[in-house]
């Protein structure tokens, strides 16, 4: 389901987006590999290195496509950003260099420690 939707994604015309939402990607430091992933959001590159983040805009009328260009294996997904809230993802990239993107829930203790520790990387 979700390579389809990456296709159909990828086919679709954008139109301009009338409102923005707040995207927070971050690294984990733990059980990480040294190297920095490297990511594509809609085509545009952003590098994280461990224990950083960024907070990007992205129109909330469209779905975005998310893909770890550094892994061994091609990792994509689709995100949804949200007007009313700002969303979380971890970015990963482990010591066997497979990648990772999750949604976090930036309310919950563990996340909320983390992100404290995190340095921000302005673009």
């Amino acid at each position: 389901m979700q390579s389809f939707n990456i296709e159909k994604h990828l086919k679709a015309n954008k139109s301009e987006s009338k409102s923005d939402s707040k995207i927070v990607f971050f690294r984990d430091g733990s059980k990480q590999n040294k190297m920095p992933a490297k990511f594509l959001v809609n085509g545009k590159a952003f590098v994280l290195d461990k224990k950083e983040k960024i907070e990007i805009m992205l129109p909330s009328d469209s779905e975005s496509l998310v893909e770890i260009t550094n892994a061994d294996e091609k990792v994509q997904k689709l995100i949804n950003p949200n007007i009313n809230y700002p969303l979380y993802y971890e970015i990963s990239l482990n010591k066997k260099n497979v990648g990772d993107i999750v949604r976090r829930n930036p309310n919950s203790s563990f996340i909320k420690t983390r992100l404290k520790t995190i340095k921000l990387i302005r673009y």
